[in-house]
C-alpha cells in the first residue's frame, strides 16, 4: 500500500512537471525569432476589397508572426509590404464578390522603389467570406517570407534586425 501511494505522489510530479515544461518550451521557441513588419496598402473601391484590407490588417495584428506598420513611402525601415488590388465581379445583384490580386514585396529605404518582388497571390472572395480570406492569407505570407528567408539571408537578416544595412 505504501509503495503504491509513493508511485501516485511521484507520478503527479512528474506529470506537473511534464506540463509545466511543455507550457514553457513554446515562449522559448517564440522569442528566437522577432515579428516582421508587414504595411498593407490597397487600390480599389469595392466593398468586399475593402473589408479585406481590413480583415488582413486585424489578422496581421492578432498575429505571432508579423506586426502591422505604417505604409508611408518610401519606408523608413525594412518590411514587407502588401499590395492589394480588387475589382468588384457582378455576379447578381444578391452576390458581392470581388477579384483580390495580392503582390508582397520586400522594401527597405535602400533597395529600389518599389522593392524586391517575393510573392503574388489571387483570390475570389465572398461578401460573406471576407475574414476567412484574409486569415487564409497569412500562410501564404509565411511561406514568401520563408522564401526570403532561405533565399536571402542577408535580406532576411535587416528584415529581422531592423536595419537598413544590406551587405
Amino acid at each position: 500500500m505504501q509503495i503504491e501511494r509513493f508511485s501516485v505522489v511521484a507520478m503527479m510530479r512528474i506529470v506537473t512537471w511534464l506540463l509545466f515544461l511543455c507550457l514553457l518550451a513554446p515562449a522559448v521557441s517564440l522569442s528566437q525569432y522577432k515579428k516582421i513588419p508587414v504595411a498593407v496598402a490597397h487600390s480599389g473601391s469595392d466593398s468586399v476589397g475593402v473589408g479585406f484590407v481590413f480583415a488582413l490588417k486585424e489578422a496581421i495584428r492578432s498575429s505571432q508572426s508579423f506586426f502591422l506598420v505604417n505604409d508611408q513611402t518610401p519606408p523608413q525601415k525594412t518590411r514587407i509590404f502588401v499590395h492589394v488590388t480588387s475589382v468588384s465581379i457582378p455576379i447578381s445583384q444578391a452576390d458581392v464578390i470581388s477579384a483580390i490580386g495580392i503582390a508582397t514585396v520586400y522594401q527597405s529605404s535602400k533597395m529600389p522603389p518599389d522593392g524586391a518582388y517575393i510573392g503574388s497571390d489571387v483570390r475570389v472572395c465572398g461578401r460573406d467570406r471576407i475574414e476567412w480570406c484574409a486569415k487564409d492569407f497569412l500562410p501564404e505570407m509565411n511561406r514568401v517570407v520563408e522564401i526570403l528567408r532561405s533565399k536571402a539571408p542577408d535580406l532576411w537578416e535587416t528584415l529581422i534586425s531592423g536595419s537598413d544595412l544590406i551587405r
